[in-house]
């Protein structure tokens, strides 16, 4: 398929999409975007008046056919009669347990009052360990969805398909997970004993962050110090965290298997690590980018870097169309891995060449690449920036993989006590240089401030941005 019949399809969906999820927001941006992109494809092509028609045709269709798509997949919101309401489901995500607080997705199927699927956001206060897979009957306060933070806060919890929000009263387990959740929960809960016993608070929980995107072990000060140094994406699900691991688990077993069983073997890991952390929206999402990063690198030549994103980002909008505008998340992955891609090995090329070491070269270049390019995004998102991400991030970049790497031997030897000791005493001591970094810098007067960026110069940075690196890329000889 050329280029051009490819992005046609696959943007023109895209907008199509866009034109549906869209809220409170003036269409005349968009419009924007379309006739922007229609002029793009004249020019780009150099089509004449004839196949001109033809191909903008072509484009609207397919908007319309993106726009039927985004309605067709609109979650549903259950009309309830009373402000107290009893269903029966299962939970679908992992418990997020935090200081006698839970909260977890619950998906209810066909209950007393409405004949539909839908999902409910559900927080309990209680010390109950609830488990992913668990079935129970569950009476739960209808609560108002709002937030004083995110006046998208509606559609922030579309992108995720929830439609209600509630409160816990009664709960009742009704079946327990299948064996197999059973074993998968079993697991999680082992690996977060293990950074339990053998090492110490905040390090044990900065352990699960990194190989589980643990978020509960933090509290508000924590949090806090993450964000204002610019460093929280450590502590997330994202495609940087688990290339990581993934780059860890090849590293060691390139000695030991050939290469074909390697490549498969990953596969396997990758899917046996997100289903660790639930399949949740983030993970998956991580696990795919994270196998477009590893697919480009491996296959560099073969693998054509732009087209592999625009289907990423195409199937992860097929899966959950909100996303497009109200998930940041989404967002920085889709960002951040453009820049990994593209932007990072002009970095490596041009700027870093005088670095020997490849690791460290790479490793940079990532880092600055992402930090750069996701910059403008989250101005615009929650109109503040960190002043020290950069810094920050550099010093614990080389860090980050290490600490990884004995956590991981942390979790293989953990039966062997004596060993896990040290070995979990070296893993303390990293996680304690990760965590003093991030105090450091956040606690730095001009560590964050606020700022906002409009949209219309959002959307001018990005354009020439984006125009620059595809410029520079090609120019590289690789």
């Amino acid at each position: 398929m050329s280029d051009r019949l490819f992005y046609q399809i696959f943007i023109s969906f895209i907008l199509g999409i866009g034109f549906y999820t869209l809220k409170d927001t003036s269409y005349l941006l968009i419009g924007i975007f379309l006739l922007s992109f229609l002029i793009y494809i004249k020019i780009k092509f150099k089509l004449n008046l004839k196949n001109s028609t033809v191909h903008i045709a072509l484009c609207l269709v397919l908007i319309c056919t993106g726009y039927v798509y985004a309605y067709l997949r609109e979650p549903v919101k259950p009309n309830f009669q009373t402000d107290s309401v009893t269903v029966t489901g299962k939970i679908i995500s992992i418990p997020d347990d935090d200081f006698g607080k839970t909260s977890y997705t619950l998906r209810v199927k066909n209950d007393n009052y409405n004949s539909i699927n839908y999902d409910v956001l559900l927080n309990e206060s209680t010390y109950a360990k609830h488990q992913m897979g668990e079935q129970a009957q569950i009476e739960f306060e209808v609560l108002p969805i709002e937030s004083k933070t995110n006046k998208n806060y509606t559609e922030y919890l579309l992108s995720k398909n929830i439609t209600v929000k509630g409160k816990v009263i009664n709960y009742q387990t009704i079946k327990q997970p299948s064996k197999f959740l059973r074993v998968v929960n079993n697991t999680r809960e082992y690996i977060n004993k293990t950074f339990n016993n053998y090492m110490a608070y905040p390090e044990s929980g900065l352990a699960s962050g990194l190989i589980l995107g643990n978020k509960s072990w933090m509290d508000n000060g924590l949090y806090n110090d993450f964000i204002k140094s610019g460093t929280i994406h450590i502590v997330a699900l994202s495609g940087y965290n688990i290339s990581v691991l993934v780059k860890i688990v090849r590293d060691g077993l390139i000695y030991i298997l050939p290469a074909v069983i390697i490549e498969y073997f990953l596969i396997i890991f990758i899917a046996l690590f997100l289903l660790m952390t639930g399949f949740s929206v983030t993970g998956l999402r991580a696990g795919l980018m994270a196998s477009i990063i590893i697919i480009t690198r491996n296959y560099g030549v073969m693998a054509q870097k732009d087209r592999l994103l625009v289907i990423a980002g195409t199937l992860l909008l097929l899966w959950r169309p909100y996303s497009l505008w109200y998930d940041l998340s989404f967002q920085l992955s889709i960002i951040a891995t453009f820049s990994v891609l593209f932007l990072a090995p002009i970095i490596e090329l041009k700027y870093l060449h005088k670095i020997k070491n490849n690791f460290l070269r790479d490793l940079f270049a990532t880092t600055i690449a992402a930090t750069i390019f996701t910059m403008p995004i989250i101005m615009y998102s929650v109109k503040q920036v960190s002043l020290v991400s950069l810094f920050a991030n550099l010093i614990i970049g080389p860090i980050v993989p290490i600490a990884t790497g004995f956590n991981l031997g942390l979790i293989f030897i953990s039966f062997i006590t004596p060993l896990a000791y040290i070995v979990g005493g070296i893993s303390s001591v990293l996680h304690g240089f990760i965590l003093f970094v991030t105090h450091f810098f956040a606690q730095l007067p001009f560590a964050q401030i606020e700022i906002g960026m409009p949209v219309i110069l959002l959307v001018i940075i990005y354009t020439v941005f984006v125009w620059w690196v595809i410029r520079e890329y090609k120019r590289l000889d690789i």
